[in-house]
């Protein structure tokens, strides 16, 4: 019913990000709480519940990611997981982490004018984990709304689908992102 997951990268910067005083070197430092069969909470710094295939692929079987997810850099946070299992095919999860690690300077650099600091920047996801015709047809579907600033929100949408047999896997992944600050700096980059 108890357990704990700790994960740290020897080859990342040691210094302790601003907002949850934790090193980024630091992927999983969280508790894992299961009461029951279907009803389990994670705690700590621990893995976005975003959807999408790709997203929680290993890297190495990855020769391009894309604009998407080669771009995300908030994909460890600190917060809570609620994790429910309406049976042995259907999942869904709440999760309530920090919406960043670092300050909003830090992140984007000078701020454009008019753009406040969030008192609460605070990243809230609801995902839904599916598993259908004899674990043939896999789905994860995620919404994910971040705080960022005093009315300044991102809005990520991910749709997946796979398809999986012995010797043949195919996955499909539709990500959508709307935001009102550039949390991912591909149009900055520009």
């Amino acid at each position: 019913w108890l357990s704990y997951r700790w994960r740290q990268r020897l080859n990342r910067e040691n210094t302790p990000a601003e907002l949850d005083n934790l090193p980024l070197s630091i992927d999983y430092a969280m508790i894992d709480l299961k009461f029951s069969d279907r009803f389990s909470f994670k705690i700590g710094k621990q893995a976005a519940a975003y959807g999408g295939f790709e997203y929680d692929l290993d890297p190495h079987e990855i020769y391009q990611y894309s604009d998407m997810i080669d771009y995300m850099y908030f994909d460890f946070m600190t917060g809570v997981t609620g994790i429910y299992q309406f049976n042995a095919n259907q999942q869904i999860q709440v999760q309530i982490v920090n919406s960043r690690c670092s300050s909003l300077e830090e992140l984007y650099g000078v701020l454009p004018e008019g753009i406040e600091k969030s008192k609460f920047p605070l990243a809230y996801t609801l995902n839904w984990n599916g598993n259908f015709l004899n674990e043939h047809l896999l789905t994860r579907c995620s919404f994910s709304l971040f705080h960022e600033g005093e009315k300044q929100n991102v809005y990520f949408l991910a749709l997946a689908a796979a398809w999986v047999q012995e010797r043949f896997n195919l996955y499909f992944d539709v990500m959508y992102s709307a935001e009102d600050i550039d949390k991912l700096g591909i149009i900055s980059g520009i």
